[in-house]
């Protein structure tokens, strides 16, 4: 399966606005990490809808962000991330990957929808 054009899209519906890449300092590799407990999540179509309960904010993501999202839920390190799409996806830059992969991780952990997840 080959992903859009863009591999990750994080929008949030309420700001009507899409998210910007956050710095590095955002971005812990060999963290786990899970939903933060306002957060639900429903899968619409290819998207899937994120919405902060206590916020009552509400974000979408595409295919592959949806596959991210699947992946943290089963404990999949950040750091392991990229290669589980990696044979996955039919990606013809891997690099790629790896960098949005890191932006949509800190687009979510900076609006509060991922928590570090304590074994």
């Amino acid at each position: 399966m080959k992903p859009p054009d863009q591999v990750l899209v994080c929008e949030n519906r309420a700001r009507g606005t899409r998210l910007s890449s956050l710095p590095d300092h955002y971005r812990r590799p060999l963290t786990k990490l899970k939903p933060h407990p306002d957060v639900v999540a429903r899968k619409v179509g290819t998207e899937l809808v994120l919405v902060h309960l206590g916020r009552n904010e509400i974000f979408s993501t595409n295919l592959t962000g949806a596959r991210i999202w699947a992946l943290l839920g089963e404990g999949v390190p950040e750091g392991d991330l990229v290669g589980r799409l990696l044979t996955e996806f039919d990606a013809e830059r891997p690099e790629a990957v790896e960098r949005e992969v890191e932006d949509f991780l800190g687009l979510i952990r900076g609006e509060g929808l991922v928590v570090a997840h304590e074994p």
